[in-house]
């Protein structure tokens, strides 16, 4: 229900004001978790467009890639590794704090 409702929220202009609105007003407030003492979730979007440029050429495609999230945890790790790098990297946010970490190789 919320990745629906996220999604919905994305085809807005304003996508982080969009998300934000979708967390408090179908998630957090949402009737269905009154009863809840603390309502615990999040997500992660990735919004990817194509851009539209004044004189597009073939050998050249634009492309712009939001990434989003939101949460209502204390904390939140997201973790990315690509093909070429010898060790995972994640991205840590504690509190109003984020701090990017490379893991070492074990």
């Amino acid at each position: 229900m919320l990745a629906r409702e996220c999604s919905a929220a994305m085809q807005s202009e304003d996508a982080h004001q969009a998300l934000l609105e979708a967390m408090q007003n179908k998630f957090i407030s949402s009737p269905f978790l009154a009863s809840e003492d603390r309502v615990l979730g999040g997500v992660i979007v990735l919004r990817c467009c194509r851009c539209v440029e004044a004189q597009p050429s073939p050998n050249i495609q634009g492309a712009m890639v939001e990434f989003l999230w939101s949460h209502t945890t204390e904390s939140m790790c997201v973790g990315y590794m690509s093909a070429q790098d010898s060790k995972a990297k994640d991205f840590q946010k504690a509190g109003s704090i984020s701090t990017p970490r490379v893991f070492p190789d074990e």
